[in-house]
């Protein structure tokens, strides 16, 4: 019996119910699944091959969006092609192109900051001195973070890199050219991490040498201003007088010829006052070694006054005024200034006093006072041979020298 066909309605799209395929027209069915979801679906052949193309659900693709779909791929399907493998190659598209921008908003968040605050983490653990990380981090915060922080790390150029170097080069050449140094770190620590790839726009050699001309042409070393040793006794008895922390912290430093961080940073553990000894740990050492050193009389009588101006003793030997935190770097600088001897000393130069001393005063060998100062010997074949500390030998020598600075007995 015929009968002619009837297209769908959207009032009949909102009425079925039944499961199974409903024809609109054209190949154009809607297909309600069995739970009641309904789906658009276009039927056609190519190549002899019954072939089905989702269209959207329904109603979210209406009747009349779904017919504009089906015309669509209709003439695609005319035109000789597939519309699903046109679908198909969209989707494969359109998945790329996500991917890409994932990358890229990856990439553009991957800063030099960022990357450079990774390496100084991953690296901290590795470096005997707690402070280079804080130094790694002061100088690219001073310098580089202003112009490279929040480009992108495989974004940074060359000319990036000397706008950052060249004002402090001829003023500032050594932080110069360690902030080159740090630089060049992170860069390299950014390739292997595959966040950039190519040369380094930071290297020094066969690059940044061809621009900037080279340290020891520009700068002058300059060494910290040291005390003639002769000068030695005055300082000694002025800073005897500074009845304060940073002022018995000056004084320890001058008799133990100590560098300002091991002094600052002395906790009471490492004091050992009965045996007259301070054995500084291998990871506060700038050579990564253990350090003892024989305590005079002197040094031994300002720690004491120390204990008994601090009461209740903490970890710190000279606690600074914030919990937890010892004296600033700046507490023995500042006692030289407020004592008129800055202009004639640095508290790093007091070692080199000291040094003088052995060598112009004294008969102790050289190497005996390269120990004192906790120096690395430069010659391998010696420092392979020798491994005593010259303890005792050591604690001659730091009783002459308190006796020379005029510390031979006891505070008052």
């Amino acid at each position: 019996m015929g009968g002619s066909f009837v297209a769908l309605t959207p009032t009949e799209c909102d009425r079925i119910t039944r499961r199974g395929r409903h024809l609109d027209a054209e190949g154009l069915y809607l297909l309600v699944a069995k739970g009641g979801s309904k789906n658009w679906i276009y039927r056609y052949q190519l190549d002899g091959r019954r072939r089905e193309l989702g269209l959207g659900g329904y109603p979210a693709v209406s009747l009349a969006k779904a017919r504009m779909r089906r015309d669509v791929a209709r003439d695609q399907r005319q035109q000789g092609h597939d519309p699903l493998e046109i679908r198909d190659r969209q989707r494969a598209q359109l998945r790329t192109e996500m991917a890409a921008e994932s990358a890229e908003r990856e990439r553009a968040a991957m800063t030099f900051l960022r990357v450079a605050e990774e390496y100084i983490d991953n690296n901290a653990a590795g470096w005997t001195n707690r402070k280079h990380g804080q130094q790694w981090r002061n100088t690219l915060t001073t310098y580089a973070f202003p112009v490279l922080g929040p480009v992108p790390v495989g974004d940074v150029t060359t000319d990036q890199v000397l706008k950052v170097l060249s004002p402090i080069w001829t003023e500032k050449t050594e932080t110069a050219k360690r902030l080159q140094g740090r630089i060049e770190r992170v860069l390299d620590y950014a390739t292997t991490r595959g966040h950039r790839e190519g040369d380094n726009p930071a290297r020094w050699r066969g690059h940044l040498d061809n621009v900037l001309p080279r340290p020891g042409k520009v700068h002058r070393v300059e060494h910290q201003r040291a005390l003639p040793y002769r000068e030695a006794p005055d300082l000694a008895a002025k800073l005897s007088a500074v009845e304060t922390p940073a002022g018995r912290a000056l004084l320890l430093t001058l008799l133990c010829a100590t560098r300002t961080g091991e002094t600052l940073e002395a906790t009471w553990a490492e004091i050992d006052l009965d045996r007259k000894e301070w054995r500084i740990p291998a990871s506060r050492m700038k050579a990564g070694k253990e350090h003892r050193i024989p305590l005079c009389d002197k040094a031994v009588s300002v720690l004491k006054a120390q204990s008994a101006h601090q009461g209740e003793r903490g970890d710190w030997v000279f606690p600074g005024q914030k919990r937890g935190k010892c004296l600033s770097n700046m507490a023995m600088t500042n006692v030289l200034k407020r004592t008129g001897w800055l202009e004639r000393t640095s508290v790093h130069g007091l070692r080199s006093t000291f040094r003088d001393w052995v060598g112009e005063k004294t008969r102790y060998p050289e190497r005996m006072a390269e120990v004192a100062l906790a120096h690395q010997l430069t010659d391998k074949v010696q420092a392979a041979y020798f491994r005593s500390d010259l303890m005792e030998q050591r604690r001659e020598m730091m009783n002459e020298w308190a006796a020379f600075v005029g510390c031979d007995s006891a505070l008052a």
